[in-house]
């Protein structure tokens, strides 16, 4: 019985598990234990974002969308704030409902997972990734000002 039809131009597996096998195609010096391509999704998520630091200022809108293909999760969020406070020198955003938890690859209880870059066309910054949400530190002390970018990656374990 075939587990494999062709559907209007689509690939599509009948059963679950199954996917693209590149084991014949591995090479390099690294070692490879998983070869086959089993899970691809694009999907939208939305971030719930604090502002920590100094004045808290109104979030007008958030939109958060990824791509997820095998363990490997990229994102992009925008935050639109309708004020723009300063945050103070230690302020950042935080974003909490990831689309999948992090996975701990480096062995610490609570960070380690993921990073990436924040932006708002004035100032850029860093991203750090946990289990459960993302850190955005802007390079200047203006954390609420306008629009902000959030570009970032991690791994999960489903």
């Amino acid at each position: 019985m075939a587990k494999l039809k062709i559907f209007d131009s689509t690939v599509k597996f009948q059963t679950s598990g199954q996917g693209i096998d590149f084991a014949a195609y591995t090479s390099g010096g690294g070692t490879s234990s998983h070869t086959t391509l089993d899970d691809y999704e694009e999907g939208s998520w939305t971030p719930n974002c604090t502002v920590w630091g100094g004045n808290t200022p109104s979030i007008s809108s958030v939109i958060g969308k990824y791509v997820k293909i095998g363990q490997l999760v990229i994102c992009y969020a925008v935050i639109n704030h309708s004020s723009g406070q300063s945050g103070g020198t230690s302020g950042y955003h935080y974003m909490s409902g990831l689309p999948y938890s992090a996975a701990n690859y480096n062995g610490a209880g609570n960070g380690g997972y993921g990073g990436g870059s924040i932006n708002n066309q004035q100032q850029t910054g860093g991203v750090y990734v946990e289990n459960s949400g993302v850190y955005g530190y802007p390079s200047t002390s203006t954390v609420v000002q306008g629009t902000f970018y959030f570009n970032f990656h991690y791994f999960t374990d489903t």
